[in-house]
């Protein structure tokens, strides 16, 4: 097992069961839950909801009981919760597999605009930040626990016969104030014994109670 896959099975296939309600999840500006679902469900190909709830709605979700913890997907329903962590800035949970690949939600940045963060969790201590504006890769970040920072990658250069063919150098913009600030409102969602679901602060797990949230649910698509 890769050192850098810690939240997946043996044969690096999935993810672990116990991880995946918390896997990935996007963190963007502030939009109209109803104007964005319509967005959501044209990219996934969805037909129209199978159910809508008006805030989270534990009782509807899947769960998977041997490890007692929750779940966004079964075989027959795809959930999405929508959650306003802060004043101008949302979050979207949705099944552990659509944060495989990031393509469908650059299609849904470039009809959003603006900042739109892809998050995928490393491991207990780690968050990744995927930065996009408009559809436009920006830069990449880490929350860790020395805190906010950019991710910076080496340049690659690629040789034949000794002669320079290729060179790529990290072309990424400067990491704001303005998106450490976004960062640092984001809400994980994680498994509770005894409440279910809570939402929590990154890295220093501290509860914390959404300004509202919204639960759509949808047939299942192929992945």
């Amino acid at each position: 097992m890769s050192k850098n896959l810690p939240l997946w099975n043996k044969n690096e296939t999935d993810v672990l069961i116990e991880h995946r309600l918390q896997y990935g999840h996007i963190l963007l500006l502030k939009h109209e839950y109803e104007a964005l679902l319509k967005k959501i469900q044209k990219i996934f190909k969805f037909k129209k909801p199978v159910d809508i709830h008006e805030t989270l709605n534990k009782n509807a979700l899947p769960s998977h009981e041997p490890q007692k913890t929750f779940l966004l997907n079964d075989e027959k329903v795809w959930h999405f919760i929508f959650a306003e962590c802060a004043k101008d800035i949302m979050a979207i949970y949705a099944p552990h597999f659509l944060f495989f690949n990031s393509s469908k939600w650059i299609q849904l940045n470039r009809k959003t605009k603006g900042w739109l963060f892809y998050v995928d969790h490393g491991d207990s201590n780690e968050f990744f930040y995927t930065i996009f504006n408009s559809g436009n890769h920006y830069c990449n970040a880490c929350y860790d626990l020395s805190g906010i920072h950019k991710l910076t990658h080496e340049p690659v250069d690629v040789y034949f016969n000794k002669e320079l063919i290729f060179h790529k150098k990290d072309d990424s913009k400067d990491l704001t104030p303005e998106l450490i600030e976004i960062i640092s409102n984001d809400v994980v969602i994680a498994n509770d014994t005894q409440k279910g679901i809570k939402f929590l602060t990154p890295i220093k797990n501290d509860e914390i109670l959404p300004v509202s949230t919204y639960h759509v649910v949808f047939e299942a698509n192929d992945k």
